[in-house]
């Protein structure tokens, strides 16, 4: 990877990089990112070495905005998603006095539904009690 990337005139940024081992859903072995055990693929990986920085697996990561753990259940991100609003929705109201009902659902309908729509391709295959959960 390194490789292709110097090539391409591109530079790994060890801060940004996470790794994350993607496993059946199926799978309950333990998460190397959760435990102190290695990984058992060929041989032991507990880090990678990229730039003179070590990347440790991790049980979630972030990629454009969105959550993926290792089972791609989507779980954190379905989590976020409803963090999100309800921050948005506890600051509307706290501006809601000042505001007309025609501007509260312009701000509804900007706020809300743009994070709720955002990459909602990928909610299609999510477990039914996190859809009811947005």
């Amino acid at each position: 990877m390194l490789c292709w990337m110097a090539a391409s005139f591109l530079d790994l940024n060890p801060s940004k990089t996470e790794l994350l081992f993607i496993r059946y859903r199926s799978d309950d072995t333990p998460n190397p990112a959760s435990t102190k055990s290695s990984i058992k693929l060929s041989g032991s990986i507990n880090a990678v070495t990229a730039n003179a920085a070590e990347i440790t697996p991790k049980a979630a990561a972030k990629n454009l905005g969105v959550i993926f753990d290792e089972k791609l259940t989507l779980k954190p991100n379905v989590s976020k998603i409803i963090s999100d609003c309800n921050l948005t929705l506890v600051n509307l109201r706290r501006i809601g006095n000042k505001l007309s009902k025609a501007q509260k659902i312009q701000l509804v309908n900007t706020l809300i539904h743009s994070r709720t729509d955002y990459c909602n391709g990928l909610l299609a295959r999510i477990d039914k009690c996190d859809i009811v959960r947005l």
